[in-house]
């Protein structure tokens, strides 16, 4: 994320045609990032001092043909405190998969189906 003050003060010129960031007269490419957002797929328990498999579903944000042709990681995220879903790889094509996560505290929890566990990005 770029604040318009940076922008004015470093002269940028924004080219959203050619997806391009001219930063003091210096031309950059962008780079477009892909994300896919990890949602649970049902309800899961997961009691206190305890490690589960949560069943997830795998949301696209960008649907240009062969543009998710790649392997996916959901890194390590803090749901709750003490709840912790695992650093995980995902398949490159499925909608379905399934990560790990571990209640690290001495309260339950439960993970309701579309609660988002996070977003899984290309490796």
């Amino acid at each position: 994320m770029l604040g318009i003050d940076w922008l004015m003060a470093n002269d940028c010129h924004w080219d959203f045609t050619r997806g391009t960031l001219m930063i003091k007269g210096q031309e950059v490419s962008l780079l477009e990032r892909l994300v896919r957002r990890v949602y649970v797929e049902e309800n899961v328990f997961v009691p206190p001092l305890t490690q589960v498999t949560v069943p997830v579903r795998l949301a696209w944000t960008n649907y240009e043909k062969g543009a998710n042709a790649t392997e996916w990681m959901l890194d390590t995220k803090q749901l709750y405190q003490g709840m912790v879903v695992a650093r995980s790889l995902l398949p490159e094509v499925s909608t379905k998969s399934f990560v790990r996560a571990v209640n690290l505290s001495d309260q339950p929890h439960t993970l309701s189906v579309g609660m988002c566990m996070g977003s899984a990005e290309p490796v």
